[in-house]
């Protein structure tokens, strides 16, 4: 940006920072007089879509998406975030600041941590069987990805159901018919 002038108060991003590098470098234009400042990121879905789909920025889609949680998380503490993320993995987690947005939210509207774990495992256990099922009996198709994290070990299993298969399409055809023969009589 080029700007050296330190009472800027207000950074709007209005074209999507690729990468969370991107928007602390832009973002720090704002406060270097240490005053409170604010950096506003104007974010169409459309344009992250057009970005992800951009066969030269398909290496850029994790750090797209961590751009996306910072800014779409409402209690995480911003600077908190930044520090983690450009943080050694053998570095201690941060404190949080109290004055960002977030942590002034969570401040006033006292959340309540709530673990749903074993909820979560039922659930996902549910998708899963009804899943394998229809993928037993040809009615979907499916597409499993993995991933690693890039600022963690931890890998993420993404499974795309690739839309119903031919066959499936078919036997419900069939089977309506079937319906229509019995319920016609």
């Amino acid at each position: 940006m080029g700007i050296n002038v330190p009472d800027v108060r207000v950074v709007i991003h209005t074209s999507f920072p690729i990468s969370m590098g991107n928007l602390v470098q832009e973002s720090g234009r704002a406060g270097c007089d240490g005053l409170p400042a604010k950096s506003i990121v104007i974010e169409e879905n459309e344009e992250i879509q057009n970005i992800e789909h951009n066969k030269y920025l398909s290496k850029a889609k994790q750090k797209i998406r961590e751009v996306l949680f910072y800014c779409s998380s409402i209690y995480q503490c911003r600077k908190k975030i930044i520090i983690d993320y450009f943080a050694w993995p053998e570095d201690s987690s941060s404190n949080e600041c109290n004055i960002c947005d977030n942590c002034l939210r969570r401040i006033n509207d006292k959340p309540v941590q709530i673990d749903v774990q074993t909820d979560v495992k039922k659930i996902l256990e549910i998708v899963e069987t009804v899943t394998n099922d229809m993928i037993l009996r040809g009615l979907i198709k499916e597409n499993i990805i993995l991933t690693k994290l890039a600022s963690t070990q931890t890998l993420i299993c993404s499974v795309f159901i690739l839309g119903i298969t031919d066959e499936a399409i078919t036997k419900a055809y069939i089977e309506n018919w079937k319906y229509f023969i019995k319920t016609g009589r």
